[in-house]
């Protein structure tokens, strides 16, 4: 990312270790690390492409969550139902910038730069309701897009939480009937966020990776982030949650 800014969290790196005459372990080349290294490797690895390996589909089908997701902090895990292959989020007046509590959202790790995000949701909302898909690092940096029910009908949002500042940028009047797709693509610059019109996505709105890069946000912390579903205030409903990592060198070396 430009700027040296890193948004994936941690990163495991391997070095060969061999032992000396007198018995001491010697990492690397006299004790000194290369970009690429070679070393022996104890079995076969198992090789697969970056989509295969950090993509990831959910189409809620099964009797259980998939051990990927995630929760913010202790879940209430009655804010969560499997059902008809669909899963319910309760969400309460809790949000995702609320620095204690327990908001209603679920989330994968994000494993590469370069994604794309979809989503499908449906369901009625309440008026003051909000719910939708993120990017998520953690309660002071964060990006959402989401639907929300105010008095004069439906509006399709994108909010930034940057620190203590939490805004929404952009925003358009939808015709919401109960069902949306919503859309982020992700890259090393830019996050883009997208929702669908007849078949057509519609561009709503961008936010620079580097407000969600561990460099920049607070506290600062090295776990990455998030994407994920939420709902704020009311019940909704996803009957499938993809990532799909958009190119196979993507991932950092």
């Amino acid at each position: 990312i430009g700027g040296l800014y890193h948004n994936l969290g941690r990163e495991t790196f391997l070095a060969p270790l061999f032992w000396d005459e007198e018995g001491w372990p010697v990492i690397g080349n006299n004790g000194c690390l290369d970009p690429v290294m070679e070393g022996p490797i104890p079995g076969t690895a198992e090789k697969s492409s970056v989509q295969e390996k950090y993509s990831f589909f959910d189409d809620f089908d099964g009797d259980t969550l998939d051990l990927r997701w995630n929760y913010i902090r202790n879940p209430q895990m009655e804010n969560y139902e499997l059902r008809g292959g669909k899963v319910f989020l309760r969400g309460s007046d809790v949000t995702l910038s609320t620095p204690c509590g327990n908001p209603t959202m679920l989330a994968v790790r994000q494993q590469a730069f370069e994604n794309r995000v979809t989503a499908t949701m449906e369901g009625d909302m309440v008026p003051g309701q909000s719910s939708g898909i993120t990017v998520f690092y953690n309660q002071s940096a964060h990006y959402d897009i989401f639907v929300s029910r105010e008095d004069d009908g439906f509006y399709v949002n994108l909010r930034k939480q940057v620190f203590d500042i939490n805004v929404i940028t952009e925003r358009q009047k939808v015709n919401y009937n109960g069902r949306i797709r919503l859309r982020i693509d992700t890259s090393k610059d830019f996050h883009s966020f997208f929702y669908e019109v007849d078949g057509e996505w519609v561009l709503l709105g961008r936010g620079m990776t580097a407000g969600l890069c561990k460099e920049t946000i607070f506290p600062m912390s090295f776990t990455g982030c998030f994407f994920g579903m939420f709902s704020e205030n009311g019940t909704i409903s996803f009957d499938s949650f993809a990532v799909e990592v958009k190119d196979e060198d993507l991932m950092s070396v």
